[in-house]
């Protein structure tokens, strides 16, 4: 796939009420830790978005396993349009370094409606250190972000979002369900995430998150695993 064609497959436009309010929902959406899954490795991962039903956007992975290190970058564009004129835009570009399940590092840079957001995390001294436009902010593991695997830990985990939040979150493990995926039955693994928002998600038998489900505003928004190209 050319550059060009890349960057188009990240350009997402939709049309929808209460949109600045339903952004903000999807991007504090929550993937969890790593346990070594090699079925997200080596290519792009997209997701695909709805609204009660309707597509309205997606996030692409590009993951990379080396020597015990899991490498992630992220890349998000959006811009929201009404009447054909563009009422909200936010982009946002991330690396991180993942050892033994644990994030390790992260530099990022996020734009929303021409509000600039730059982010890092590090770990120096045994101390891991969030820092958003140059305020620093020391954080308790485990510390979570946006990845499409199951999560290595369940219990209190702190949730970190392309904004610089860091919330308390809470992670079960449900149990066993039976999901329809296109056309096929799949057994999936069933995690909730309670905290700022209540959402279910679920993973399949090689721990690669399928689906994510949450209500806002009286809307269900879905997150779903796009098929491979």
């Amino acid at each position: 796939m050319s550059a060009a064609e890349s960057r188009q497959r990240t350009r997402l436009l939709f049309v929808a009420p209460h949109s600045k309010l339903l952004l903000h929902s999807l991007l504090g959406w929550v993937f969890l830790m790593f346990l070594g899954i090699p079925a997200v490795a080596g290519h792009d991962t997209i997701y695909r978005v709805t609204r009660n039903g309707r597509d309205i956007g997606g996030y692409k992975f590009s993951i990379e396993d080396r020597a015990g290190r899991r490498e992630v970058a992220v890349k998000m564009a959006i811009k929201v349009k009404l009447l054909f004129v563009t009422v909200y835009s936010a982009s946002h570009d991330r690396r991180e370094v993942w050892e033994n399940g644990r994030l390790e590092y992260c530099a990022g840079e996020s734009t929303y409606n021409g509000n600039n957001y730059v982010l890092s995390l590090n770990r120096e001294g045994g101390r891991c250190l969030w820092r958003v436009n140059g305020t620093e902010q020391e954080l308790t593991d485990p510390v979570i972000s946006f990845v499409p695997w199951r999560p290595a830990v369940t219990g209190k985990v702190t949730l970190l979002s392309e904004k610089g939040r860091a919330d308390g979150v809470t992670v079960a493990f449900v149990g066993r369900e039976t999901i329809q995926a296109g056309d096929h039955a799949i057994e999936m693994d069933k995690y909730q995430m309670t905290g700022r928002r209540n959402e279910e998600l679920w993973y399949d038998q090689q721990g690669v998150l399928q689906r994510v489900r949450y209500e806002r505003q009286g809307a269900i928004i879905e997150i779903r695993l796009a098929p491979a190209a």
